[in-house]
């Protein structure tokens, strides 16, 4: 199932959720603080190193910056998208250089995932999600009016072009425990 842990608490979530409390309540308590703490404790997320916010380097001088800039110009996003979404670059972080990023933030505000579009062709995969797991979270939440009808769209991009109240899936398809 792709679930790596020192416990069952994972699977169990993912796939047996109604033994879920049964489970903690005989088994965990017994478990010292560190390890429960480890099992309950959320994944953090990072920008790569080098992020570097695209709205504020309008009119530079790097031909890189100038590349991506030109890029996102190309595909539609306009300078308002780049601040609305955040939208931005790693140059030379080594897993994340020459890719734009469009981070996600939870209801809270704090970054819970991010993925990298490459912008040369070469560049392999096209997309590449961050560590964390996009089925554990609602790209961009902070974003989304959860009292309006929500559009439900593949990528990035297709989440800026179908206005600000939709919310991609990372993929072309869709997984039940999502």
């Amino acid at each position: 199932c792709s679930i790596k842990h020192k416990s069952l608490f994972p699977i169990l979530r993912k796939y047996f959720y109604q033994h879920l409390k049964e489970y903690l309540e005989k088994f965990v308590k017994n478990r010292t603080f560190h390890e429960q703490d480890n099992i309950e404790k959320k994944q953090e997320v990072f920008l790569p190193s080098d992020f570097q916010f695209l709205g504020t380097k309008l009119g530079t001088s790097d031909p890189d910056i100038k590349m991506a800039l030109n890029y996102l110009f190309n595909r539609g996003i306009t300078e308002a998208d780049l601040w609305f979404y955040g939208i931005g670059l790693s140059q030379k972080d080594q897993n994340w250089g020459g890719r734009i990023i469009f981070p996600s933030f939870d209801k809270k505000g704090d970054i819970n995932f991010f993925v990298g579009r490459g912008m040369d062709q070469y560049l392999f995969p096209k997309y590449k999600n961050c560590e964390a797991d996009k089925n554990e979270i609602i790209f961009n939440e902070l974003k989304i009016d959860m009292k309006k009808e929500i559009t439900i769209v593949e990528g990035p991009f297709d989440m800026i072009k179908s206005g600000q109240n939709s919310v991609p899936i990372l993929g072309s398809s869709l997984s039940e425990d999502s």
